[in-house]
């Protein structure tokens, strides 16, 4: 099969040939700050930024948007609902100015998605000459990191004056749950809808209330989050500064490992739990699981003796005990919608050691409403929720081998899928739905979702861990045994043609970025003194840009994966001894506290 630069390339698993690059050197290319100055900074934020005018209940009305995304030939705008909505009327006549066509009042259509509690309306309008892959979408910061008395800049259309900004910085006051108030006497009424900017012109919410001296905006993420919700491509991503986000889990070697996360240029660093305390459970069952939203992060901890499943937000607050029992509690995964978890238990189960006979049991992810699915003589483990989000599948040993099983979310209908001699396990849905991979004895498989056409990918090669892309075109995995090698390395299976990509580095537990153009895995790197210490890195998805995410924490790890939200990417987990969750950021190799003791004793 001849490959693009006309080299044959073979589909077998053993013929791989090495696309990628080892090169460190220029992995991120300039986005939304390098090589720009304050006017340009300004600039692009005030591109993000448009004008809204129309009629509402016989009157002009005149307020701000946020392009957010765009889809199906048409830009998506966030503004305030109060702007285009008044006592159940929505406003007519309504057009969209951009700050790169000021002139042309271009008309836009109100969606009927809205939430009044949030204040959040979304308007389209057609694209017209503007290039939507074009804009500067890489522009977003990080709400969460904005401190008192910070410097802060907004833009909107206050007074019928377009894109005005104050001149001299404001202050940034508090943030309150998803609200933040910032001092300034430069607001007034067409603001809202405008966008609150910290002192790099990083995106941070969008104004709702315009009344001098205070003002006030919905942050960012929780725009972003709601909008995806309702189905919405959103298309903002952070900026070198801001970073993106990784969760992990850190093995210090004691007891006191944690979760913690992490932005892509190093910085923000950060613990989402405290001391995870003993906790040994197999590397499968040590991921850190963000929420399909992004706002969560779901890990096991085992600080109070036993083994339990924790949710936490991703600053490390508001952690909940789900599964609040004295047995082993692993291996949770979310709900599509976010709002349950499935996961593997031994509780009424005499031997409560890890690999016992467990079941699988769902709760809400705010820990209410438990339940058990499984109740069979022998070991269910490994569940995974559909995307659909009508089935489950799992791993279950049965009839002397363990085969992959589906059922319905009450634990009805349960199917045997591989009915084969080997020993099947970890299934994981295509993002369509329509396929599951698994490993059967290390060797990595792919089915139809009934169970048919099962197909092996790699041939003989000892796989430790895989991911599939956005996509469900490829798939990343860790694999041993390869061309005479010992070491666990990185490959991307590519399904469409049976291509198989050498990363060209060795490493464990690969994780897909949101647009699946980079990867985040685990790695061991000798420092400058020549000590091994593991590191994350991330690569793209072709090979090139290998990069070292500036972070040290721990020993060991065994666990990174990306977070759904933007280009936030999650935390990483630790095998024996003490693992942890945390939240690192990727430029200033720094990790702050966010939070220790966020799972200990919250019961």
């Amino acid at each position: 099969m001849p490959d693009g630069e006309g080299r044959t390339v073979s589909p077998a698993w053993r013929a791989v040939i090495v696309l990628g690059s080892a090169a460190a050197a220029g992995a991120f290319a300039p986005d939304g700050n390098a090589q720009r100055g304050p006017e340009d900074l300004e600039e692009a934020a005030k591109n993000l930024v448009v004008l809204v005018e129309g009629q509402l209940r016989d009157g002009p009305v005149a307020g701000a948007g946020l392009l957010v995304g765009y889809d199906d030939g048409r830009l998506l705008i966030a503004t305030a609902n109060h702007v285009v909505r008044s006592a159940g009327t929505d406003a007519t006549d309504l057009t969209v100015r951009l700050r790169s066509a000021p002139d042309a009042a271009v008309p836009a259509q109100l969606l009927k998605q809205a939430d009044a509690s949030l204040d959040l309306a979304v308007l389209s309008v057609a694209p017209g000459n503007v290039r939507p892959e074009a804009l500067t979408w890489r522009r977003l910061g990080d709400s969460t990191t904005i401190e008192r008395r910070d410097a802060i800049h907004h833009v909107g259309f206050p007074a019928g004056r377009p894109w005005r900004s104050n001149l001299t910085a404001e202050r940034f006051g508090e943030r309150v749950g998803d609200d933040l108030y910032f001092e300034s006497a430069s607001i007034g009424p067409g603001d809202s809808g405008g966008g609150l900017f910290n002192d790099r012109w990083e995106l941070l919410g969008m104004m709702l209330a315009d009344s001098p001296p205070e003002g006030r905006a919905l942050r960012i993420e929780k725009i972003l989050g709601q909008l995806r919700a309702w189905g919405y491509a959103t298309r903002l991503r952070y900026t070198l500064f801001a970073g993106t986000l990784l969760a992990f889990s850190v093995d210090t070697g004691s007891s006191d490992g944690f979760i913690a996360t992490s932005r892509i240029d190093g910085s923000g660093s950060g613990r989402v739990s405290g001391e995870l305390g003993e906790m040994r459970v197999p590397e499968s069952s040590n991921v850190p699981r963000w929420s399909p939203s992004g706002d969560r992060i779901a890990f096991v901890s085992g600080t109070d003796g036993n083994l339990e499943i924790y949710v936490a937000r991703a600053d490390g607050t508001a952690a909940v005990n789900v599964t609040r029992d004295p047995a082993s509690d692993y291996s949770p995964a979310w709900s599509p919608d976010g709002a349950f978890i499935v996961y593997e238990s031994s509780r009424g189960v005499q031997d409560d050691s890890i690999y016992a006979r467990n079941e699988i049991w769902v709760a809400a992810a705010d820990g209410s409403g438990s339940r058990r699915l499984t109740h069979n003589a022998t070991n269910d483990s490994d569940p995974a929720w559909s995307p659909g989000r009508d089935r489950i599948a799992f791993a279950a040993h049965r009839d002397g081998t363990s085969d992959i099983y589906v059922m319905g979310l009450d634990g009805s209908n349960q199917v045997n899928l591989t009915r084969s001699p080997g020993e099947d396990a970890l299934p994981a849905w295509s993002p369509d739905g329509s396929r599951i991979a698994y490993i059967e004895d290390y060797d990595l498989r792919v089915m139809n979702a009934d169970g048919s056409k099962p197909t092996s990918l790699t041939n003989g090669a000892e796989v430790r861990s895989f991911a599939w892309s956005p996509d469900g075109t490829r798939i990343a995995v860790s694999a041993g045994l390869v061309n005479g090698s010992t070491s666990y390395r990185i490959y991307v299976i590519d399904l469409r043609n049976g291509k198989v990509l050498d990363v060209d580095h060795d490493g464990v537990g690969p994780s897909w970025s949101p647009d699946g153009r980079r990867l985040a895995f685990w790695a061991s790197d000798v420092d400058p003194k020549g000590v091994d210490r593991p590191r994350v890195f991330v690569v793209d998805a072709d090979g090139a840009n290998l990069e070292p995410i500036p972070i040290e924490v721990g020993n060991y790890h065994t666990a990174v994966s990306w977070s759904p939200f933007l280009d936030d990417l999650v935390t990483f987990g630790v095998p024996a001894g003490g693992p942890s969750v945390g939240l690192a950021r990727v430029a200033k190799p720094r990790l702050a506290d966010l939070g220790a003791g966020a799972a200990r004793g919250r019961r």
